[in-house]
């Protein structure tokens, strides 16, 4: 599946409603770069990372895909093009802390989503998970 990040202002319009709920509630600090996640013209997902200056890793803050399009690969496939991102930008590793929004989805289960792909407890930052790039 062929994606774009989208990166979003203070403005910017968010046409699906879940996107748009799950945006919003989303912290915003100066390091933290919003984006809406496109197929086509459609809105699939909202990612947030922060990039924060003279660290070692891009810090994943959140991937939200639209309930109904999960179990897809649309989240491997965003993950992939994160880690795709903070190697452009220079960044050694990309870390996270595995937390679900969704009350339907466990803690557990996100923390074995990642660890499938690559992801290993951090030894530096409690309870996080990173990937070494």
């Amino acid at each position: 599946m062929e994606i774009e990040l989208k990166e979003l202002s203070l403005n910017s319009a968010i046409k699906d409603r879940a996107l748009r709920k799950r945006a919003k509630e989303c912290a915003r600090i100066s390091f933290t770069k919003h984006y809406i996640v496109l197929s086509g013209d459609k809105e699939i997902a909202y990612l947030a990372i922060d990039h924060m200056p003279g660290a070692e890793y891009l810090l994943l803050y959140e991937i939200f895909i639209k309930e109904e399009l999960r179990s897809k690969g649309i989240g491997t496939t965003i993950l992939s093009r994160v880690e795709s991102l903070a190697r452009e930008l220079g960044y050694r590793k990309v870390v996270l802390h595995a937390e679900s929004f969704d009350k339907k989805v466990s803690k557990k289960a996100i923390e074995k989503w990642y660890m499938k792909r690559g992801y290993l407890p951090s030894k530096s930052l409690k309870k996080a998970l990173e990937k070494v790039l």
